[in-house]
């Protein structure tokens, strides 16, 4: 499981970077991407906050408790959102950043996966928590 955790937050952090140089590439800005950015921000951020000493990159949970409240008392997977608001702030620069973007979407959605599983064998509730907050976008899913 540690190997693919690895690959899993190496290939990420490989297409955040392909995505960013994509955009940077463009040469220009727009109040679109800036839109994106700024709301990829403050999810960013409220999910740090929220997680504490909680936080890890790897989806193997790091047993320091299963946060629940801040933005994960609606979602479970803020990080993820912030990852995919940038990527879509990028795509409103070029269109060139569609294959990096596609490609961290599997990324994270695998990781989502093997994150939730490993959660559910860790924290007994977290099969209740599951139940009452979304996956990845508030109040949809």
């Amino acid at each position: 499981m540690k190997k693919t955790a690895l690959l899993l937050v190496s290939s990420q952090i490989v297409l955040i970077a392909a995505t960013l140089a994509v955009a940077a590439m463009s040469g220009h800005a727009n109040a679109y991407a800036a839109v994106f950015w700024l709301a990829s921000l403050l999810v960013f951020c409220s999910a740090f906050l929220s997680l504490g000493t909680s936080l890890t990159i790897s989806p193997i949970p790091n047993n320091n408790g299963l946060r629940q409240g801040g933005v994960y008392r609606y979602i479970r997977h803020p990080m993820y959102l912030a990852v995919l608001l940038f990527g879509f702030g990028a795509l409103a620069l070029t269109m060139w950043a569609t294959i990096p973007l596609l490609l961290l979407v599997a990324v994270l959605a695998i990781k989502m996966n093997i994150e939730e599983k490993l959660l559910s064998d860790v924290y007994p509730d977290f099969a209740q928590y599951q139940a009452r907050t979304k996956r990845l976008i508030p109040f949809i899913w």
